[in-house]
């Protein structure tokens, strides 16, 4: 979770610009942060290393990337949503549970209205362990935030944009 390269960030912008138009049209507005949570080495760095690159993640959001969004689009944009992709998610994710108790309350106490949804996407079976011993040290109000979604949940993705308006 370090910094991007500059042509990290070219390659990323080639891509998004390459989207279907559904995608395109789907999250016109609101910033998506996707995650590869399945593939950090979370057992090569420390906790510390860990929560301070997340603590940059949220701030660079709300320092750079939502009032970009809020002049871009002539409308205050004050949350994000936030995608999960667990591919690659073993067995050893168990043992971070301090990390991730660590980094929901960072969330809870200094951005608990920041996130608008957290998608859950290519969830192995091991996830539902994870889930259960995480689930109850993450307060109810970040709960409810949370959906699971079958696979890659593109579907249930492009919908959102309808699912967040109602």
């Amino acid at each position: 979770m370090g910094m991007a390269s500059q042509d990290a960030i070219k390659q990323l912008a080639a891509l998004m610009h390459q989207l279907d138009e559904p995608l395109k049209i789907t999250f016109q507005g609101q910033p998506v942060f996707a995650i590869g949570v399945g593939l950090s080495t979370l057992d090569k760095a420390s906790v510390h290393y860990y929560v301070q690159s997340h603590i940059q993640i949220n701030e660079y959001r709300d320092r750079v990337v939502l009032p970009a969004a809020t002049q871009k689009y002539g409308r205050y944009i004050g949350t994000c949503l936030k995608v999960l992709d667990m591919t690659g998610l073993k067995l050893s994710a168990l043992s971070q549970i301090k990390l991730l108790t660590v980094i929901s309350t960072v969330d809870d106490l200094n951005y608990p209205e920041k996130t608008e949804t957290y998608y859950i996407v290519n969830a192995p079976y091991i996830f539902s362990a994870c889930w259960k011993v995480v689930k109850p040290l993450l307060q109810e109000r970040t709960r409810r935030k949370v959906r699971v979604l079958q696979g890659c949940g593109r579907d249930e993705l492009l919908k959102a944009k309808y699912d967040q308006s109602a």
